[in-house]
């Protein structure tokens, strides 16, 4: 199904342009899937509020009342112009085309999680080998006295660079992990998600709220 969606905000490369010190640039955004119409607040400064409670998203009816920082009010007349009340059912409970946008938070942390866990592997094994296995030949087989402790230094500095270097993946793996944590949850009453995203739209809805996120 066709989404469409127009734009609220300052700027004049939106669809509606509300042209006052507090609207954001880019504000707010509509959008419109078959009957089912919703609104998303792009972080403004002074949100975005409906029937009197601001929001972060939320599924629209025709006597819905939107207003751009609690002040300007929206037309919604345009967006039900082909509005058809027998095929919109259970619209306040519809978060079908939040729930799809979920599927790319899930692919792009499994990506990056894999990419992450290769690098740690190299890290660990290049830590392995300047442990081990360099001081060893080297020792054993190349050399003297003289220049054995110069050339510990130098593997001391090359172990300890690999090392921060494997506490520094630790670290993105942790940050990626919050990130991921903080976008996955259901868009309606933000419990988090756990599962592979496929295993969510076979379940088709909510196990807390009962949202619906597939027909």
């Amino acid at each position: 199904m066709k989404i469409r969606k127009y734009t609220i905000g300052r700027s004049p490369d939106n669809d509606e342009v509300i042209n006052e010190p507090d609207v954001s640039a880019h504000h707010a955004v509509v959008f419109v899937m078959g009957d089912v119409v919703s609104i998303d607040d792009l972080d403004s400064s002074n949100g975005t509020y409906h029937n009197g409670y601001r929001i972060k998203t939320t599924v629209l009816k025709r006597n819905s009342e939107v207003k751009i920082a609690n002040k300007y009010l929206i037309n919604l007349a345009p967006f039900f112009e082909n509005y058809n009340s027998d095929l919109q059912l259970d619209a306040d409970n519809n978060y079908i085309r939040q729930f799809n946008e979920l599927e790319t938070v899930w692919n792009e942390w499994e990506e990056r999680k894999q990419e992450l866990e290769k690098m740690t592997k190299m890290s660990d094994f290049f830590t392995r080998t300047a442990l081990y296995v360099i001081p060893c030949i080297i020792v054993s087989f190349f050399v003297n006295k003289t220049y054995y402790m110069p050339i510990s230094l130098v593997l001391g500095t090359v172990t300890n660079s690999i090392s921060l270097g494997s506490g520094n993946l630790k670290k993105k793996k942790k940050k990626l992990d919050v990130q991921f944590k903080s976008k996955y949850k259901c868009p309606r009453c933000g419990v988090q998600l756990y599962e592979d995203w496929q295993i969510l739209k076979n379940q088709k809805e909510c196990f807390h709220c009962k949202a619906i996120w597939v027909l």
